[in-house]
């Protein structure tokens, strides 16, 4: 089983674009995999887009705030988990 670290937060979901605004509480690395714990069940997503501003970003660090797509309906406040 993954080893998981809690990497942040949803603080907004986009449903027409299908993205995720998260709130970063450490670093994020494109291809990393991301554990969202939503109410309607757990959701993974590999990072392959990642922006920040509209700039496409490879890493994010503690307090920045991406945007990733995503294919699934989220909530805000929903944990975000990274695995190793």
């Amino acid at each position: 089983m993954p080893t998981e670290l809690l990497i942040g937060k949803v603080f907004h979901y986009d449903d027409e674009k299908g993205v995720a605004y998260l709130e970063l509480s450490g670093e994020l690395l494109d291809g990393q995999v991301l554990r969202f714990k939503d109410p309607d069940g757990d959701f993974y997503v590999t990072v392959r887009d990642m922006h920040i501003t509209g700039q496409i970003i490879n890493y994010a660090e503690l307090d920045d705030f991406v945007a990733i797509p995503v294919d699934h309906k989220l909530h805000e406040q929903d944990e975000v988990f990274v695995q190793y």
